[in-house]
């Protein structure tokens, strides 16, 4: 079998050039080179000249972005986003007139897409039909999302007044709903090429751009502004952030920040002055509370891209002097480098304190990230 070590440096920058011009995605040089190397040992391919030969073919590029993404998401994820949608988004949308145009533009397996078929089918009901578009790059993705069958874990915080909209399947597995199924258009579209639908009331586009290189983000940005109706709404990530975009306000909606297009954009929209970035927002209040006297659990929410965040909340943790600390890994929407180098440090500053620390994850992304970085959950190899 081959097992390629590294990639030469001229290599490294073939595949990212030809990956970035052609999905728009720009990972950080670490997690490029692991997946490249990964799909080299599957291949055998065992020079990276060839590899990038082979990332020629769609179906190589495909196998790639399935690597390079989580890929996995949640009903109801981010609460405050969904309790924005019902307060901010949808009795706007009651006032509009025909079929309500709803877009999850990088949907992954689509619980998202159904989230939102779910919500405004039911808020929207007796004022106006609604009909949800879910794309994403990834073709494995969207079979998934259109079987509508998930695990039970997959229900996050969806509450339990939609759980009508499920179903339960003989395996004991869920699944969407025909009702709801049928709301839901799934399409592969990639958002770093081509062209957009249009004309939407609602669209939710969460941590998609992130992976983007500045020119395609800007470019995508000014694409999802036309593609909105005036009036109409633009959910980002949790770590999110737009500044000076043309044709777009800020909205907000308890702790939500939403974007909204200006009645007035049609002229202005197409002047490219976007400005995007992604924050490390400040922490909300440290999610863990104590289960007993001696124990802290800390729910990870949003990007981690580098260990900062990820320090300031468990160093919070940390002066609260408990016996044991687990880290619930399951709310982070992306996990840098970074973070594992942090829970390696605050680990042997824990053991030297008399305090156990453990992590916790049962998604797939978060459980390829501990096997990836040689961490263990409760002292067992994953």
């Amino acid at each position: 079998m081959v097992t390629p070590n590294a990639l030469p440096q001229a290599a490294l920058v073939q595949i990212r050039s030809g990956l970035t011009e052609r999905t728009g995605l720009a990972p950080q040089d670490w997690v490029l080179e692991a997946r490249v190397l990964e799909r080299m040992r599957a291949l055998n391919i065992a020079e990276a000249a060839h590899y990038a030969e082979a990332l020629g073919s769609r179906t190589e590029l495909t196998a790639l972005v399935e690597l390079l993404r989580v890929g996995e998401t949640r009903f109801y994820r981010h609460e405050s986003q969904m309790r924005a949608v019902l307060e901010l988004a949808l009795p706007a949308m009651r006032l509009g007139n025909g079929p309500a145009k709803v877009w999850s533009a990088g949907c992954a397996t689509g619980e998202e897409a159904y989230t939102l078929a779910m919500l405004l089918s039911r808020g929207l009901e007796g004022h106006r039909t609604i009909r949800v578009v879910a794309s994403d790059i990834s073709p494995a993705s969207l079979e998934r999302a259109k079987t509508g069958i998930y695990r039970e874990a997959a229900l996050g915080k969806l509450p339990s007044s939609y759980h009508n909209s499920l179903e339960r399947t003989s395996d004991g597995n869920i699944r969407v709903a025909e009702a709801i199924r049928g709301l839901v258009d799934f399409e592969e579209r990639n958002l770093a090429t081509g062209g957009y639908p249009g004309s939407f009331d609602l669209i939710f586009c969460r941590n998609v751009l992130i992976y983007f290189e500045e020119a395609a983000k800007d470019a995508a940005l000014r694409r999802l502004v036309r593609a909105l109706k005036p009036g109409a709404f633009l959910f980002l990530g949790y770590s999110e952030s737009l500044r000076d975009v043309a044709g777009l306000e800020v909205v907000s909606s308890g702790e939500c920040k939403v974007y909204r297009r200006k009645l007035d954009s049609d002229a202005a929209q197409n002047r490219p002055s976007a400005s995007y970035r992604t924050l490390t927002p400040v922490p909300p209040p440290i999610a863990g509370r104590p289960s007993s006297a001696e124990s802290i659990l800390v729910s990870l929410q949003g990007e981690y891209s580098d260990g900062s965040r990820l320090e300031a909340e468990l160093g919070a943790a940390f002066r609260r002097t408990p016996k044991r600390i687990v880290v619930d890994l399951d709310g982070a929407d992306y996990l840098g480098q970074e973070t594992a180098e942090v829970l390696r440090s605050l680990r042997d500053q824990a053991k030297s304190r008399g305090i156990a620390l453990r992590w916790s994850a049962t998604r797939e992304g978060h459980l390829r990230f501990l096997r990836r970085h040689n961490l263990q959950i409760d002292g067992a190899a994953l």
